[in-house]
């Protein structure tokens, strides 16, 4: 892994934790349960993975502040999941950084974009292999008593 991955799964995972803070200190939080987990977390995943790769793998990171504020409203339900979540969020997020700068570099004339078509579809794969075993996994992990962490706050 080179250090430009490395400061985009850093800042991504700042974004994420910055979109969880501001959903549940600032504002009022999404209310979940309107879709299950499963959908929504490939749902999020694979939209930061080709998005990421509309921006050419450049500001990838800011998609992670969304997704953030979407999953931070189970945080007091269920932080496990929230944070467990942020594995194919990061994996997309490589993964759309990868396309993405492959797709710039095809622009350039320099390279061909599906020359790397089998890393894309592992990438996928990857993806929504750990999206939905997440989201499967959702209704097995401990649910927190929401009054005693709130009076935290």
């Amino acid at each position: 892994m080179g250090f430009g991955n490395i400061v985009t799964v850093f800042l991504g995972m700042v974004f994420f934790i910055l979109g969880v803070i501001l959903v549940n200190v600032f504002i009022e939080p999404l209310q979940p349960g309107a879709i299950s987990p499963i959908l929504e977390l490939l749902t999020l995943s694979l939209a930061v993975f080709f998005l990421g790769a509309a921006f050419f793998g450049r500001a990838g990171f800011f998609l992670l502040f969304f997704a953030g504020m979407i999953l931070g409203g189970r945080i007091f339900d269920n932080p496990i999941y929230v944070f467990a979540s942020l594995m194919p969020l990061l994996v997309a997020l490589l993964g759309g950084r990868d396309m993405g700068k492959m797709a710039l570099l095809d622009l350039d004339g320099k390279r061909n974009f599906f020359e790397e078509k089998q890393a894309y579809l592992a990438y996928a794969g990857v993806i929504i292999l750990l999206s939905v075993a997440i989201g499967f996994a959702y209704e097995f992990l401990p649910v927190f008593d929401v009054a005693s962490i709130q009076g935290l706050f």
